[in-house]
């Protein structure tokens, strides 16, 4: 009684996969190594048919990916469309309005950009906050009369 594998490999007799042996294996065409096909990803298309390069290679690859400006703003606008509608251009040019600064408190972002306020019953877009204002309205459900009331508490205890 024999183990059956049904992986097959679109390359035919340009790659390394070798049957028959008791542990299958395949050569990655990044790294030239001889793997286990468990090393390499399911094709996205075909799931009987693994990926040409081995995790690790595909891994590094995406890091890398990962690191460059273009991946950086097409994720950042696609994040934007998604949560919030609207386009990196429309983000810039509310912080170019805003003086690059928290609507609320004026703050400058050095290292984190600035997050979308919106209102949570409507989805309407309000201004861009520092993330100590976004969370502090957040807190107080949006609610001016509990944030006045926090403001009245204020003055009264700090003299």
């Amino acid at each position: 009684m024999g183990f059956e594998h049904v992986y097959r490999c679109v390359c035919l007799n340009t790659c390394s996969f070798q049957r028959g042996s008791q542990m299958e294996t395949k050569q990655c065409t990044s790294c030239g190594e001889v793997k286990a096909v468990t090393d390499f990803h399911w094709h996205y298309k075909d799931k009987g048919i693994r990926r040409h390069s081995c995790k690790i290679c595909r891994s590094n690859v995406e890091k890398l990916r990962q690191r460059t400006e273009n991946y950086k703003i097409k994720r950042t606008d696609y994040n934007l469309k998604k949560a919030y509608g609207i386009s990196s251009e429309e983000y810039q040019e509310k912080l170019k309005y805003q003086n690059y600064g928290c609507a609320i408190c004026g703050k400058k972002q050095e290292t984190k950009a600035l997050a979308v306020d919106h209102c949570h019953n409507t989805g309407k877009i309000r201004e861009l906050l520092c993330g100590p204002c976004n969370t502090g309205l957040g807190q107080f459900q949006d609610n001016p009369e509990l944030l006045e009331k926090a403001a009245d508490y204020l003055r009264k205890h700090n003299g």
